[in-house]
């Protein structure tokens, strides 16, 4: 007959120590029957157990726990019963090593969409994984699913879009729940608004350990002053109050002005939070492309075409600037979005792009083309920002910025140093720095310097993985001290 315990080990392993059966059972306080109970696959073991054990036998609980179990094979004439017997006692003994072997290091990112992750947060994953964990990323896959397979990321679809709520998702919420409950990460890593609340509340009901609540903007939600964005903004201070002050809660801002905002919304002590500085930007991506010095000034804003980032007043400001006589071009370079209530439309572009000075590009993917033929970078943002990747890639490049002066912008476009702050929502003074820029080439070429400096300095992507994964090997630290 199989035995729950494998015999010949555990009494080497006492006899090893000047031990034996009865003297163990005292020590677990088990009289004589109670100790044969064990020995003859009768009792099942507690991880309590199992530990005291292992501290007479001066082994690892794991050690021990890897000898117990149906130790030999189950013969083919042993009866039904007792086949469902050690079957029982088998999967008992498997749970116990996995208990005792500790939570698995799994982590899980979660984010709407997988463009999202592929441009801006691919390196964390790819750094987690050289850091052991296993990661898999939960999101709506448009186009990325094998590129993230052949990295080694497990891909789980979610039925939900960035955005208003929407009843994609609750679909969205019910399907995370279940994964969070199945594979039971011991850590997850969310990136964004809709991510950070929705997958907190599965997070949390689910009973993951630790929740990494990544902000990247604060959007139109708290930009818009219409009654919709004040709605949203009042339901969202009310969930946020509730979700994100655990002390299994860590949270990211990408600047400080966001995270103070939203600390004392929520009640929260800004000490407790992180500053990472966006994505980062890998500098030598970027060729430090030379100021040029034609005849026509090209300014590119490339985002997506929302009323929050300020597409529209460019467009002004552009025009007021192409009538004072500055000979310049603005080139508006990202898609539409409807799903954002600030979303343009394609009409409203397209009917812009009549004017000879502005032209609507769309969607591009070679932005290292756009900056290298480009003379500025403009980013007149209604606020909502975390830390713009746009002008990030423009300043690596060497690009002049122009920027308003609200959060995360102002972080990368130093006044005088780097390029212009203007006021938000100052048609007039954005007018007058596209002229001021577009009149002095030498300028131009002084900010530009200036701001790949900057960013290589002080927002390279090494320093954002490095930051990253050592908040993950701490939180890792916290869950399982044995590791």
């Amino acid at each position: 007959m199989a035995l729950f315990f494998d015999q010949e080990w555990f009494n080497r392993a006492l006899a090893d120590i000047g031990s034996d059966r009865v003297r163990l059972g005292l020590t677990l306080g088990l009289d004589e029957e109670a100790m044969a109970e064990i020995w003859k696959d009768q009792r099942e073991l507690s991880a309590s157990e199992v530990a005291v054990i292992a501290r007479v036998l001066q082994k690892s609980p794991l050690e021990v726990a890897n000898h117990a179990g149906v130790s030999t094979p189950v013969p083919h004439n042993v009866t039904g019963n007792d086949q469902q017997r050690l079957a029982v006692l088998e999967a008992a003994a498997a749970r116990l090593r996995a208990q005792l072997a500790g939570p698995k290091k799994r982590l899980i990112f979660l984010i709407t969409e997988d463009w999202y992750f592929q441009s801006h947060r691919v390196p964390l994953a790819t750094d987690a994984m050289a850091r052991g964990f296993e990661v898999t990323l939960a999101t709506r896959f448009s186009e990325g699913r094998l590129a993230m397979q052949a990295k080694g990321i497990i891909p789980f679809d979610l039925p939900w879009r960035r955005g208003l709520p929407n009843f994609g998702d609750l679909k969205a919420f019910v399907r995370l729940f279940g994964l969070y409950r199945k594979s039971r990460p011991v850590m997850v890593h969310h990136v964004a608004l809709k991510s950070v609340l929705l997958g907190t509340m599965a997070a949390r009901l689910a009973g993951v350990e630790q929740i990494i609540n990544a902000i990247a903007g604060l959007g139109y939600m708290f930009t818009s002053a219409t009654p919709r964005a004040r709605i949203l903004r009042a339901v969202f201070s009310l969930a946020a109050r509730l979700l994100l002050r655990g002390r299994n809660i860590t949270m990211i801002f990408q600047n400080a002005d966001d995270r103070d905002r939203l600390c004392a919304l929520i009640g929260r002590d800004p000490a407790s939070c992180e500053i990472v500085p966006g994505a980062g930007i890998d500098i030598a991506q970027y060729p430090d492309c030379p100021a040029r010095d034609g005849d026509e000034t090209i300014i590119a804003l490339v985002a997506r075409m929302l009323a929050i980032k300020g597409v529209d007043l460019a467009v002004a400001a552009a025009k007021i600037a192409r009538a004072r006589g500055a000979n310049l071009r603005l080139q508006l370079v990202g898609p539409v979005d409807q799903t954002n209530p600030s979303g343009l439309s394609a009409d409203d572009l397209n009917a812009w792009s009549t004017d000879p000075g502005i032209e609507w590009l769309g969607h591009r993917s070679d932005i290292k083309a756009i900056w290298a033929q480009a003379d500025i970078a403009l980013l007149p943002s209604r606020g909502g920002e975390g830390l713009p990747k746009a002008l990030l890639e423009a300043a690596a490049s060497g690009r002049p910025l122009i920027g308003t002066d609200v959060a995360g912008i102002r972080d990368l476009v130093v006044d005088g140093v780097t390029g212009i702050l203007v006021p938000p929502d100052n048609v007039e003074k954005l007018a007058d720095a596209m002229v001021r820029l577009a009149q002095s080439a030498p300028l131009r070429a002084q900010y530009g310097a200036a701001a790949r400096r900057h960013v290589s300095d002080g927002f390279s992507t090494d320093r954002v993985v490095r930051q990253i994964g050592t908040l993950h090997d701490r939180l890792w630290a916290r869950i399982s001290p044995r590791q």
